[in-house]
């Protein structure tokens, strides 16, 4: 039968200010718990793992983001080789998104500054995800939607992309960066941010995990500094592309970058 085993409490977290929100995932030898904590005067995400003994394997707690703005209400799941934690965040100034990040079994941050989820299209809210048998999840959240005034509720499958081309950098990459796509998964639009270190020319394109050509978004000089390039998840004739896996290529001189994004219908 089910039995109480710890008639005194785990201290899990009891730092100054307030740690509040937990959620918690099953790992293969133990538990990450996470939390929303107000001891900077903004909300962040942490966590600590807590092994089959009960034992809190991680003190100082795991900062899993402490990005600009708040943090809050985390939630999390167990993806069979790692935590995924998923939570809202206010980093942008202008509205409340949805990130995520990743957490190794030994406690290591994967992605530290978190991956954007959802397509900023209103304050979004709620997160909760939840794994499936094949390493991925499923990633639910509210976006308030001010032509209707009520919430809708959205969602975001996370996993493996598709085989069928090479994800790399070739060449030299210098003097002009790519950043990663904002957001990364989309239904709408994504903004690709580019940064020259001096006036040069540059294209811009979208390919299908197969490698053929979507769009080319971008064709030409620009200037030094960013450049911001919108891909509306169009391909050359204006028509919607379907939902799945793309890559925007930026290229110039004998080098290239590539990243990867998503586009959900």
């Amino acid at each position: 039968s089910l039995t109480l085993l710890d008639s005194s409490a785990i201290s899990i977290c009891t730092v100054s200010g307030n740690q509040e929100k937990p959620s918690v995932a099953l790992g293969p030898s133990g538990w990450l718990v996470t939390w929303q904590d107000g001891g900077t005067g903004y909300y962040d995400v942490y966590g600590a793992r807590v092994s089959a003994d009960g034992a809190v394997l991680d003190s100082p707690s795991l900062a899993i983001s402490t990005a600009a703005g708040d943090q809050w209400k985390p939630d999390v799941c167990f993806t069979g080789t790692e935590f995924l934690v998923a939570w809202s965040d206010s980093r942008s100034g202008t509205s409340n998104d949805i990130y995520c990040g990743r957490v190794g079994l030994d406690g290591t941050v994967v992605d530290p500054l978190g991956l954007v989820a959802n397509d900023g299209g209103g304050d979004a809210g709620s997160p909760s995800v939840c794994a499936n048998a094949e390493g991925g999840a499923l990633l639910a959240y509210s976006v308030f939607d001010d032509a209707m005034g009520a919430g809708r509720l959205w969602g975001n499958r996370w996993g493996d992309a598709p085989t069928g081309v090479e994800y790399e950098e070739t060449g030299t990459p210098s003097g002009v960066s790519l950043e990663f796509p904002m957001p990364s998964v989309f239904t709408e639009a994504t903004r690709l941010r580019l940064i020259a270190d001096r006036p040069r020319c540059v294209s811009v394109s979208v390919y299908s995990v197969s490698g053929k050509l979507v769009k080319n978004l971008l064709r030409g000089a620009v200037p030094a500094g960013p450049t911001t390039v919108t891909w509306d998840g169009t391909d050359r004739q204006g028509a919607r592309v379907s939902s799945g896996v793309y890559f925007a290529m930026l290229a110039w001189e004998d080098s290239h970058l590539e990243r990867k994004v998503i586009c959900l219908r």
